[in-house]
């Protein structure tokens, strides 16, 4: 082999420069393979999400609406109302109240579109009941996320807005503690029935015709049977009764509103002055009930072997709460009264037997 001769150069010339060519090649891929390295797969994963992400058309997003408000149709009307000389307009509605956001939401004020009230009143159901089992309604209660809740609202309007016999039908608008509005789009509020009223001959108006005697709305009911009391244990040796109050709507149209009961008398006069609040803010609508606490006391399973009765029963009342001696018998006034419908009202005897059982029974 001649070295000298330039054929014999020229392959192995053109192999290096072949190889050259390829090492300048590897550089960029080398440079994005240390890329690849120091990010990781993210990057590669997030494209390929873009691509098997489904496209959605038109479905709106969860927070869109993050409220759902289904009516009650049974507890929600419009009704006259007054303010000394003026007529007005009552609008209450119930609504049952889906919250489908990842977050609590309290409903803090609601309106009418179109209307001003002058007195907007709205509370929500507690999502926790008390120590009696009672959920409260009470405007700071929130309606916790991803759980549904019950809202009311009491709206007055004056001069009046309605007028006859046709049910109101309008935008109902909430506001939360966002500062978000909810429109709840074509309520309707069924009307009371206005007063009858007489004519003369040429058709005018003379007023209200003689009414017959007021028709029982509200019903008043104590027992030892059935709903009208529960019992909870507390221990091994003790327990404790609870006597409900059931008040009713008995009338078969009129709906009861802001209904209040309240104890008038305690017999033995007690060193508490009475009347004592047990709720108050009530809406019935005909034939419909509420089960209200009324006392409690703490009764031994077994006294006889060990007595760890209470000494005194407790009476479920709003602000200072009577204690009243075990050993005496105690006889309740108790009165319900709504807007415009007669009150009722009824006498119970409250008392702990030899037996170290709590009873009630009502009287006359």
């Amino acid at each position: 082999m001649d070295w000298l001769d330039p054929e014999t150069w020229r392959v192995p010339a053109a192999l290096a420069e072949h190889w050259q060519k390829i090492a300048v090649a590897i550089v960029p891929v080398a440079a994005a393979l240390g890329t690849l390295l120091k990010w990781g797969w993210a990057p590669i994963r997030w494209l390929l999400a873009q691509f098997r992400r489904p496209v959605k058309f038109g479905s709106p997003s969860r927070d869109e609406r993050p409220l759902r408000f289904v009516l009650n149709d049974q507890q929600s009307f419009w009704g006259p109302a007054r303010s000394g000389d003026r007529a007005g307009t009552q609008v209450a509605g119930h609504w049952h109240v889906t919250n489908v956001s990842d977050r609590d939401v309290v409903i803090l004020g609601a309106r009418l579109a179109n209307h001003v009230a002058q007195i907007a009143n709205v509370a929500t159901e507690s999502p926790i009941a008390d120590r009696y089992g009672v959920r409260t309604f009470d405007s700071r209660n929130a309606i916790p996320a991803n759980r549904m809740s019950e809202v009311t609202a009491n709206l007055f309007f004056f001069p009046a807005i309605c007028d006859g016999h046709d049910p109101l039908i309008a935008d109902v608008i909430f506001i939360d503690n966002y500062e978000s509005e909810h429109v709840v789009r074509q309520a309707r509020f069924r009307p009371i029935k206005p007063a009858s009223s007489t004519s003369n001959p040429d058709g005018k108006s003379v007023g209200n015709k003689p009414a017959d005697p007021p028709a029982q709305v509200l019903n008043l009911q104590v027992g030892e049977s059935g709903p009208l009391f529960r019992t909870t244990g507390r221990g091994l040796h003790d327990i404790r009764r609870t006597f409900n109050i059931k008040l009713s709507n008995v009338h078969p149209t009129n709906t009861a509103t802001n209904c209040k009961v309240h104890i008038t008398k305690i017999e033995p006069q007690t060193e508490f002055d009475g009347p004592w609040s047990l709720t108050q803010g009530l809406t019935l609508a005909a034939g419909d009930y509420e089960f209200i606490p009324l006392a409690t006391f703490g009764e031994a399973r077994n006294p006889e072997s060990y007595n760890c009765a209470d000494s005194f029963f407790t009476v479920h009342v709003e602000g200072t709460c009577p204690l009243l001696d075990a050993d005496k018998e105690y006889f309740f006034t108790m009165r319900a009264t709504a807007v415009d419908i007669p009150m009722c009202e009824i006498r119970c005897k409250v008392w702990v037997g030899d037996d170290g059982r709590f009873h009630i029974e009502q009287c006359g």
